[in-house]
């Protein structure tokens, strides 16, 4: 969207709030494009810009530290194989 000139639709979307800067979009990236750091350079653009509030980043933070515990321990489950039927 950002290489389409629709950069404000994405400021105002919650999905940039959704990454959890783990970079496995850059290792997967054909095209070696750290897509993580695209996403925090547009979490930065929005508080500038004044589409979230102050206290955004650290919601955002504390959200980030509930979440990616959840999914590091998903991962290990899926590449240990528990659970698995």
């Amino acid at each position: 969207m950002v290489n389409l000139g629709l950069t404000d639709e994405v400021l105002r979307s919650p999905s940039i709030c959704l990454c959890l800067k783990c970079a496995f979009c850059g290792f997967a990236c054909s095209q070696k494009v750290r897509e993580y750091k695209v996403i925090q350079d547009l979490q930065v653009q929005a508080l500038k810009k004044e589409v979230v509030d102050a206290g955004f980043p650290e919601r955002l933070l504390q959200a980030e530290r509930v979440i990616y515990s959840l999914l590091i321990e998903a991962v290990d489950k899926l590449r240990s194989g528990v659970g698995a039927d």
